[in-house]
């Protein structure tokens, strides 16, 4: 190495002592930013309920159906409804899809039908700042079974 890059570089330039003492010098400043970093590992959770609305006329009872919600890793949250036909979760913030199924069986004289429920909304955004309520609807099918 030349003379001239010698007096250039930083680690010619100074001597030992005082690499020593600029280490020393900023040791405290160093700690002083890593105590002051604020870093919060709770994770914030949202309620939120999802209202099934059942096609006109139905006269499916409310309570009891099953609601499940699922995130983007699969993970699944089920509840059922309330008299109401609401379901409650308490969930961490992200995209969720909600499903409900459920059968009504209303039994006859000649024969019984069987009302089929169910629905899907999916990316439905759940966030502290949001009301994260979802509506979801409900589609009907029947069956009919002689006895």
């Amino acid at each position: 190495m030349t003379t001239e890059a010698k007096n250039n570089s930083p680690q010619y330039g100074r001597s030992a002592w005082q690499r020593r003492l600029l280490a020393l010098m900023f040791l405290p400043w160093t700690g002083l930013s890593l105590l002051s970093c604020d870093y919060d590992e709770s994770v914030g959770t949202c309620q939120v309920q999802v209202q099934l609305v059942f096609p006109e006329g139905s006269t499916a009872p409310r309570e009891g159906m099953r609601v499940e919600l699922k995130d983007r890793r699969a993970s699944v949250f089920a509840d059922s409804t309330d008299a109401r036909g609401t379901a409650h979760f308490v969930v961490t913030p992200g995209v969720y899809e909600a499903t409900a199924a459920g059968q009504v069986r209303v039994y006859g004289e000649r024969y019984d039908t069987l009302f089929i429920y169910n629905g899907v909304r999916s990316q439905q955004v759940v966030a502290p700042e949001n009301d994260n309520r979802i509506d979801l609807e409900l589609k009907v099918s029947f069956r009919r079974m002689f006895h």
